[in-house]
């Protein structure tokens, strides 16, 4: 199963008997495909990262709705500028390497909480590499 461990997603394979993330997956390989088990679950008021993070992964909205802050205030921001839903993503500035490490603003999830996941550059990067035949 998916859990969060030093900072990246692993889980279980039991077919080879060891713990897989997505960046070490081999080619020919497919995560397990448990979509309730992906992803970390934010209550009502939880930061997902707050300004001045040290941090580049790109935070991708699941499910719920989570606020973007940003503002003078020491690492959660005081203003709230846009609002975050389904398939929206934040962090792009730090996953890409632009700017600096450091988060520029703060995400909380708010209403009812949110179901975010941290993708990495490196996944990505590992996805782009691949072609239809699955041959890099």
């Amino acid at each position: 199963f998916e859990l969060e461990a030093k900072g990246q997603e692993t889980w279980w394979d039991r077919e080879n008997d060891e713990i897989c993330t997505l960046e070490t997956l081999a080619d020919d390989r497919l995560p397990p495909l448990r979509m309730g088990s992906i992803g970390q679950m934010l209550t009502p008021g939880e930061y997902a990262c707050r300004g001045g993070d040290y941090d580049t992964k790109l935070v991708v909205v699941l499910s719920g709705t989570v606020e973007k802050l940003v503002g003078d205030a020491s690492t959660s921001g005081r203003c709230i500028v846009r609002t975050l839903t389904r398939g929206d993503c934040e962090g792009l500035t730090e996953f890409l390497g632009v700017g600096s490490e450091q988060r520029t603003c703060a995400l909380r999830a708010r209403g009812d909480g949110a179901k975010i996941r941290y993708v990495t550059k490196e996944a990505i990067l590992k996805l782009l590499g691949q072609t239809e035949s699955g041959e890099a």
